[in-house]
């Protein structure tokens, strides 16, 4: 989809009730790709909420990919 200046505007992917999604784990202190079946519970709609809902394994990772170069570009920004 585009707006009237051409930008991109990806829109959000909502998993069905009892369907299977992506999300990047962030419990624990690390960061990796899991699956769950998407239910109207707290979790599941917290996790579409903040955009966290990959309709494939793929996609997550690659998502999470991007996520990991960003944090690393602070970490040396920081490091100055």
């Amino acid at each position: 989809m585009k707006n009237d200046t051409h930008t991109r505007i990806e829109e959000k992917w909502k998993p069905k009730e009892g369907s299977v999604y992506y999300y990047i784990n962030t419990a624990c202190g690390g960061m990796e790709v899991q699956g769950t079946t998407f239910t109207s519970e707290d979790l599941s709609t917290k996790d579409f909420e903040v955009g966290n809902c990959f309709l494939t394994k793929e996609l997550a990772e690659e998502k999470l990919k991007k996520i990991k170069e960003i944090l690393n570009k602070v970490k040396n920004i920081l490091k100055k």
